[in-house]
C-alpha cells in the first residue's frame, strides 16, 4: 500500500521520525500512526509517558485486513500489562 495523500504521508513521517520507530513496512508504520491519532484523542500524552506504547497497542501485521490496534482502559487509565490493571481497577474517581 503507497499512502498517495501528501498531507497524511507528512503527518506519518514525523510521528515516526518523533517516537523513532524504524519499521520499514508503510503499511505498519500507517498502522502505528492510526492508533496513535486513536489513542492520542483518549489519553493525549500517552505517547510521550510511553514511548514504547505504540508496539503494546498494535496487533496487525500490516495489509492483513484486521483489527491493527487493541488499546484496554481501565478507570481511564492505559493498561498494558497485569500489574497495570491490578493497580487500576479499583480505582476511580469521585
Amino acid at each position: 500500500m503507497a499512502i498517495q495523500n501528501r498531507i497524511i504521508k507528512s503527518c506519518m513521517n514525523s510521528f515516526l521520525s518523533d517516537y523513532r520507530i524504524e519499521e520499514k513496512d508503510e503499511s505498519v508504520q500507517f498502522e502505528h500512526f492510526v492508533n496513535f491519532c486513536i489513542v492520542s484523542k483518549y489519553q493525549l500524552d500517552a505517547y510521550q509517558d510511553d514511548p514504547l506504547l505504540y508496539e503494546a497497542v498494535h496487533t496487525g501485521q500490516g495489509g492483513d485486513f484486521g483489527i491493527d490496534g487493541l488499546l484496554v482502559l481501565v478507570n481511564d487509565n492505559i493498561v498494558t500489562n497485569k500489574e497495570q490493571f491490578e493497580r487500576y481497577r479499583w480505582q476511580w474517581e469521585v
